[in-house]
């Protein structure tokens, strides 16, 4: 026997006049919706987070979420139809999938620009300031780098060849006082020897985290051979305004011995932990 379900637990109208509805849970083929006085039944399986619709929809209508229009109907639709286009077929078509999907779409994709009138823009009114203003412990960071609400050494791998060495130089200071601790940051990018394809992406991450508010000091790591770099994020920090200078932080290039390396990166966060007691 098919469930049947009151709308409230099965899925959300965004806004009143919606056509479609959001499943806030998977609903089964066949499962009944009670909705504002009248029933019906789902049409297929329709995964949460997708839509159905609650009203019928004529080819050429528009389909509503938020008031909004996101598509155009290509087929009728009926109430407990799932709602899907071309895209979505395909891409939960190679899913190993326990339910049968619609064998065709029934709305194609159009989102229509908003189209502000300044003539007749009217802004809400501004709460007014709180009578006590609130406050909360933290880190000033100058350089337009916030606050933050912990105060961690980053050893940052700046390319995956690096990752081991930021691993292990914050293992040997777990337990031990550093700030709020001594944090490894390593990735998988950056350590071949061709330029990846995502170097903008990849220093422009590396960059978030050295001025990241709850960092306090940061040990940067490479070879200095590897298609990403030290100088590379340094260079790339300089040119677009990060606050490098406002952040305590080196730059090191591993050669020679590897524990001699080791030795020394202990030493600067030792140093940077003695700094940052007080703080």
């Amino acid at each position: 026997m098919n469930l049947v379900f009151p709308f409230s637990e099965a899925a959300r109208l965004p806004m009143a006049g919606d056509n479609v509805a959001i499943a806030t849970r998977r609903l089964e083929a066949g499962t009944g919706i009670d909705y504002e006085g009248r029933s019906f039944t789902l049409s297929h399986t329709v995964m949460e987070g997708h839509r159905f619709a609650v009203e019928p929809i004529e080819p050429g209508q528009f389909l509503l979420s938020w008031q909004l229009p996101f598509g155009v109907a290509e087929r009728a639709l009926q109430p407990g139809d799932y709602a899907c286009n071309q895209s979505m077929l395909d891409a939960l078509g190679i899913r190993q999938l326990d339910f049968d999907l619609p064998e065709q779409a029934n709305f194609v994709d159009r989102i229509e620009p908003y189209q502000l009138d300044p003539a007749n823009f009217q802004p809400g009114v501004a709460l007014a300031p709180h009578e006590e203003p609130r406050t909360f412990l933290g880190y000033g960071r100058a350089g337009g780098r916030g606050v933050g609400t912990r105060n961690y050494i980053v050893v940052l791998g700046t390319s995956s060849r690096t990752a081991s060495y930021a691993r292990l130089l914050a293992e040997r200071w777990s337990g031990r006082a550093a700030g709020d601790g001594v944090v490894p940051i390593a990735h998988t990018e950056g350590g071949g020897g061709s330029d990846p394809n995502n170097r903008e992406l990849l220093l422009r991450t590396l960059a978030g985290f050295v001025v990241h508010p709850n960092v306090g000091a940061v040990l940067a790591v490479d070879y200095g051979s590897e298609a990403v770099t030290n100088k590379m994020l340094r260079e790339y920090m300089v040119a677009h305004g990060y606050g490098l200078d406002h952040v305590r932080h080196c730059f090191m290039s591993l050669d020679g011995s590897f524990a001699a390396r080791l030795a020394e990166g202990e030493r600067q966060v030792a140093a940077w932990a003695e700094e940052m007691a007080g703080e």
